[in-house]
């Protein structure tokens, strides 16, 4: 899995984009849960789906406006796997670029 500026990419081969109508839908339910001073907290462990949630979510924060301050993203590497490491850093390294803050908690 790896990231550019304008899609999450799984194995190198497969492009995950949302229609605009998908996008609408979705931001349509997040924002009668979410507000511009909503502060939240997304734990994710580095894997393809929960990553893609956190990339939604910055999605959102950005198109609507809402200060990347409030989101936080939480990696909690269980180290259970080799594969726990890389995770780790890999979800260090996109959502810095993204300008979320992540946090690593030990388990």
């Amino acid at each position: 899995m790896y990231f550019d500026n304008s899609h999450i990419c799984m194995k190198k081969t497969k492009n995950i984009n949302l229609s605009f109508n998908q996008k609408t839908i979705i931001f349509q339910q997040l924002q009668s849960y979410i507000g511009p001073n909503t502060r939240l907290v997304i734990a994710l462990s580095g894997g393809p789906d929960s990553v893609f949630v956190a990339w939604v979510l910055q999605d959102f924060f950005v198109t609507l406006g809402y200060s990347l301050k409030n989101l936080f993203v939480v990696h909690c590497n269980h180290a259970t796997r080799k594969e726990n490491t890389k995770e780790e850093q890999f979800v260090k390294d996109i959502f810095s670029h993204l300008q979320v803050d992540s946090v690593k908690r030990l388990s």
